[in-house]
């Protein structure tokens, strides 16, 4: 979805295809544990049990080490004079996202939360 909003990086990745980027994670997920907590210090611990991660095309985690390389790429937007916000239209979105009973429909909706 976000390569639809424009963002060319997005456009070209997460499929693993000729000309495509994708950064792979092979796992056994009934041997992957997480590690990290909210905890200070700990919300950075890897997860045990990922044995292999490729980051454009290079090996970042190498039988289950970690290794001390950056080859990931950031992922954003391009800077352009005119901003992209639009407010959203609450009636708009909730006939366009939600299925609700016609009563509903009825009400007041300045308030995103409804008529309190």
């Amino acid at each position: 979805h976000l390569g639809d909003t424009g963002l060319v990086a997005m456009q070209e990745r997460g499929r693993v295809q000729v000309g495509k980027v994708a950064d792979l994670t092979l796992f056994n997920p009934k041997t992957v544990t997480p590690k990290a907590t909210y905890k200070l210090g700990e919300n950075g611990l890897s997860s045990e049990g990922i044995q292999w991660v490729i980051v454009n095309g290079t090996i970042v985690v190498n039988d289950g080490n970690v290794l001390d390389v950056r080859p990931g790429q950031s992922i954003r937007f391009d800077v352009e004079q005119n901003p992209r916000y639009v407010p959203v239209n609450w009636h708009e979105w909730l006939d366009e996202h939600t299925i609700m009973p016609p009563a509903f429909h009825d009400t007041h909706l300045d308030d995103p939360r409804g008529s309190h």
